[in-house]
């Protein structure tokens, strides 16, 4: 049996995240532990007397030569005897090796990872969703320690432009609660989910998680609201800082990954350690806080869960309702390059009528060769009519309008399309009479007087 243990440390401001330490069980059952921290508090954390042991000051101090991003956070992972450390916003994968961080990514690559979640999935780390170039994503990427490099994943389903804080891995899942949809270059706006995302990790398969109106984070929209950002990952639970909306009592909605319920425990305790701990520590699914008083409070969330009140369960879905949404911005974005065009067609039709003039003769052209070609071609017997009556005109020599209106294509009023029927008409003639006399029927030619124009001998 192993154990899971996390220590999460906070300020005593709530707005201002100092340290967070938080362990979280791999997928394959090997322990590990997370501390996440801000580089210009380097210093100030090593004052701290909360530190657990898993990470050396060396380790920390460290850190400060590891390149950062302002306002994002590094994170220190102890798993499988190994530690890393991790930037967001970066690719760089650093470990522990000889009292130094060393960079196991060789590439220089930067900016995709912003807010990705860590974790390790048999064996090798992984990057879940986050923000790069311009939009969310739930991209999952995978780390090849022997060749330096990441990998991308290809699940099928893949939701679009998506992402959230709040996700737990499970031993062969990952659950994705209440993201954003966002991404400027398809005029997707910050538009919150109140749904969630499931990704089967063992088929690598995505799916819709619904949970018909339990949580959301905008008030009064589902039965609870959820502190957006803030949640817990335990062995086996997913627990948020949570509202009832019907009477505002403050709670725990603990999320059951096995079973997918949600139960609404009611806190007691007024004082809030999500956001007001000095630390937290999280163990299989015990958690341990320091409260107000300095006085250590431990959490039996298994306990409480199979306490608290059953208020519904989450639903694994099919994809429609996330693509309905893709193809709904993508419907928007064409209607609106179509309705743009023709506005910008108007007004150059208008303002330059005489720069306009030949676009649309070539237009009306064009209109014309398609409503001609989809007339019907000449049948075999009319070609036949035409071969018997070009016996009764042997000798003669033909003009291009004489000849248009013996294979009675005059009326067609692009020359264009008549000129490709005679050749056609031609065609098929000279062969019918290569098959029964062995010459064609038809020889085209220049006329003597005016070598611009063409005659046509029947023979």
């Amino acid at each position: 049996m192993f154990f899971n243990i996390s220590f999460i440390l906070f300020k005593l401001k709530p707005a201002a995240l100092c340290l967070i330490f938080i362990v979280l069980h791999a997928a394959n059952a090997q322990e590990m532990v997370r501390l996440k921290l801000e580089s210009d508090q380097i210093e100030e954390i090593l004052d701290s007397q909360s530190l657990p042991p898993y990470f050396s000051e060396e380790m920390i101090q460290g850190l400060a030569e590891i390149p950062t991003v302002y306002n994002r956070k590094l994170q220190l992972i102890a798993y499988n005897s190994e530690t890393y450390a991790i930037s967001s916003c970066y690719f760089d994968v650093y470990k522990w090796e000889e009292d130094t961080w060393q960079n196991h990514y060789l590439f220089g690559n930067r900016g995709y990872t912003c807010g990705a979640w860590p974790f390790f999935y048999q064996n090798q780390l992984h990057f879940l969703g986050g923000y790069g170039f311009w939009n969310n994503h739930t991209d999952l990427l995978s780390f090849d320690e022997i060749e330096g490099s990441w990998s991308l994943e290809t699940p099928s389903n893949q939701p679009s432009s998506y992402n959230t804080e709040l996700i737990g891995i499970g031993k062969e899942s990952a659950f994705l609660f209440l993201g954003i949809h966002h991404n400027p270059r398809l005029n997707i706006n910050n538009v919150y989910e109140d749904e969630g995302f499931y990704l089967d990790l063992k088929s690598m398969n995505w799916s819709r998680l619904s949970f018909e109106g339990l949580i959301s984070h905008t008030p009064g929209k589902a039965k609870f609201l959820i502190q957006r950002g803030i949640g817990i990952d335990t062995e086996n639970f997913f627990v948020f800082n949570a509202f009832a909306s019907s009477n505002n009592e403050m709670g725990l909605v603990l999320f059951d990954k096995r079973s997918m319920e949600f139960r609404f425990f009611k806190r007691d305790s007024p004082f809030d350690f999500f956001n007001y701990a000095a630390w937290i520590a999280i163990k299989g699914d015990q958690i341990q806080f320091v409260d107000n008083f300095n006085s250590i409070q431990e959490l039996d969330i298994d306990g409480f869960f199979q306490h608290a009140e059953y208020v519904g369960k989450a639903k694994i879905e099919s994809l429609s309702p996330a693509l309905s949404f893709k193809w709904k911005e993508r419907t928007l974005l064409f209607l609106g390059l179509l309705v743009s065009l023709l506005l910008i067609l108007y007004l150059f039709v208008k303002f330059f009528p005489r720069l306009s003039r030949p676009f649309i003769g070539l237009f009306l052209k064009t209109s014309d060769v398609q409503e001609e070609s989809s007339s019907r071609n000449e049948t075999d017997d009319e070609i036949a009519k035409i071969f018997h009556e070009l016996h009764s005109l042997k000798g003669k020599v033909l003009n291009t309008e004489e000849l248009d209106k013996l294979f009675k294509i005059d009326t067609i009023k692009s020359l264009d399309y008549r000129k490709v029927r005679r050749s056609r008409l031609l065609l098929a003639l000279n062969s019918m009479a290569e098959k029964k006399y062995g010459k064609s029927i038809i020889k085209r030619k220049r006329n003597l007087q005016d070598k611009r124009f063409l005659e046509y001998e029947i023979s």
